[in-house]
């Protein structure tokens, strides 16, 4: 459309012709080519702008969306840490029926539990009480090939005590979560701070 009219206009003849071609096709095509060049420029920037802001949209509703589900499910953790500090003894039973209704209303929760803080001179009677309900109860943690071993010697621990739903989490009883470095991090951070900690 661009191209072949301006080859035809320079390459005609006679050169009286050829000039008065020139001026006609010319003019109108350039001008036609800097619109279109021009027209092109701006659709190609407002695309660009209408894509950023559906973008941008997209990810404020996302974003709301997980801020509202992790206040949701902060708020969990915060009734469960009342529930604790407004009863003398939880438990098990206790636990499983203030949890179970949390679970069933945020299903991204995928387990609740309670870990207590276990010095090491409290180690063997917390085990022994707990094998009343769970007889292989014993505080573990991963050895290297990721296999569950009794727990080595610590100065404290923090078993998987109650965990709810059981059933899917029956393996996870008594596992550690200080033997791991940066669980040990969040738990110490929390215990400091008093705040929820990740």
């Amino acid at each position: 459309l661009i191209f072949t009219p301006l080859v035809m206009v320079f390459t005609s003849t006679p050169e009286a012709l050829r000039r008065r071609r020139q001026i006609t096709v010319l003019v109108p095509l350039v001008v036609t080519f800097a619109l279109a060049v021009v027209l092109f420029a701006y659709s190609r920037q407002w695309e660009a702008e209408r894509q950023q802001a559906a973008f941008e949209q997209r990810a404020a509703e996302i974003s709301h969306a997980f801020a509202e589900r992790l206040t949701g499910c902060l708020e969990v953790l915060r009734a469960v840490e009342r529930f604790y500090e407004s009863s003398h003894e939880v438990s098990r039973e206790q636990f499983r029926t203030f949890v179970d209704r949390a679970l069933q209303r945020f299903p991204g929760i995928r387990a609740l539990g309670w870990n207590p803080r276990v010095a090491a001179m409290d180690r063997a009677a917390m085990e022994q009480a707990a094998r009343t309900v769970i007889p292989q109860f014993e505080f573990t943690e991963l050895a290297p090939g990721g296999r569950l071993v009794r727990a080595g010697e610590r100065a404290e621990y923090f078993p998987a005590y109650f965990l709810e739903p059981n059933a899917r989490n029956e393996i996870a009883a008594g596992y550690d979560l200080g033997s791991e470095a940066v669980r040990r991090s969040a738990l110490l951070r929390a215990r400091d701070t008093g705040r929820a900690a990740v």
